[in-house]
């Protein structure tokens, strides 16, 4: 607490939120790039689940390869 009272006192309130812009513009493309990496897969058995025997595992993967 000692440390907050001093660092609010020097800087201003707006030094707790410093690191804030920068943290949030790195974690963007990283999550970015989990999500689009995910999205087939979750897709991909998605369709399963509802279509087990219309779509057999080849036919699905063939109609998502077209998509990604």
């Amino acid at each position: 607490m000692d440390c907050a009272r001093k660092t609010i006192a020097v800087d201003g309130i707006g030094a707790l939120w410093k690191g804030f812009g920068p943290a949030m513009a790195r974690a963007f493309p990283a999550n970015a790039a989990t999500f689009v990496s995910l999205i087939p897969d979750f897709v991909h058995r998605s369709i399963m689940i509802y279509f087990p025997f219309q779509l057999g595992v080849e036919a699905s993967r063939r109609v998502l390869d077209g998509f990604f």
